[in-house]
């Protein structure tokens, strides 16, 4: 990754696939091993994460600082852009100190215009730290304390820690082959799961469901979304002639035996377009159109 803000190795083609991702999920290890070489010959999740934020820094001065140049003098005559132009300055400045854009502070006029610069630090971080499982690792557990407190607090929820090996070695098992993986070691395997969740959590999303008897189907929608917003993730129809929803938890729609059950046993409840829609709903749309 060292390099990338210049264009070395494939610097340019991975910077333009990330640039309008939401999240970045930094994969850092933090396990020692002879056997597995790293390619600056020495384990230090820190200052691996610091090489590549340091890369896709260096890359969002060099677009902010095309972006003041072609704006500085329409700035002069034109509102807007003075605002931007501002704003920019003081993001450069920042920038310079090494620190992300997501860390920088802007208000209700400022948000959207730093929205469509698609800078590459202007994202929300995850991390997953790749272990050694079940290894009493003197040094990985020094990485790994070393990492924990050199991120904000807040973003300890954001990390995992994951044996990649195993992760990998399972997703390419037979049906079977887990079945018998999953006896041997006692528990679910549950590392899939757990990159999966970690990137709704970090989204800010949460699941609901449709469908019918026959089929059900999983929507992810922003948590704090109304039943009318979701019902238009489905279709635009729906939510423009939305009237009301009956909603169940989905589990208590299973425990119920589907739908007809759920509908017997009067579990559904009659929700108006404000009501806003819970992790789990499953949800019948009624609609005019």
């Amino acid at each position: 990754m060292k390099g990338a803000s210049k264009g070395e190795g494939l610097g340019n083609q991975f910077l333009g696939n990330i640039r309008e991702v939401d999240v970045i999920m930094f994969v850092l290890r933090a396990f020692t091993s002879d056997k597995v070489v790293h390619v600056y010959e020495r384990v230090n999740p820190v200052e691996d994460l610091e090489i590549v934020l340091s890369e896709l820094i260096l890359k969002d001065i060099e677009s902010v600082d095309k972006r003041i140049s072609s704006i500085a003098r329409q700035a002069k005559n034109n509102k807007e852009l003075a605002i931007e132009h501002e704003m920019l300055v003081r993001l450069m400045a920042h920038l310079e100190e090494g620190k992300p854009v997501n860390l920088f502070s802007r208000n209700e006029d400022e948000a959207p215009i730093l929205r469509h610069l698609f800078l590459l630090t202007d994202k929300k971080f995850s991390y997953v730290l790749n272990v050694k499982k079940g290894v009493d690792d003197g040094a990985q557990a020094e990485a790994l304390k070393a990492f924990y407190d050199f991120i904000d607090p807040a973003d300890h929820k954001f990390v995992l820690e994951i044996d990649i090996k195993e992760l990998t070695d399972y997703v390419a098992l037979s049906d079977d082959e887990k079945a018998e993986y999953v006896e041997m070691i006692g528990e679910e395997f549950t590392g899939i799961d757990r990159v999966i969740k970690l990137g709704f959590e970090r989204l800010d999303l949460l699941t609901f469901y449709t469908g019918s008897e026959k089929e059900c189907n999983a929507w992810a929608v922003t948590a704090g979304a109304t039943v009318q917003e979701s019902a238009g993730v489905i279709h635009t129809d729906l939510a423009k002639g939305f009237i009301t929803a009956e909603v169940v938890n989905v589990d208590d729609l299973v425990e119920s035996g589907g739908v007809a059950g759920a509908k017997e046993k009067g579990v559904f409840r009659i929700q108006g377009k404000e009501y806003l829609t819970q992790d789990g709903d499953y949800i019948l749309v009624n609609s005019s159109l």
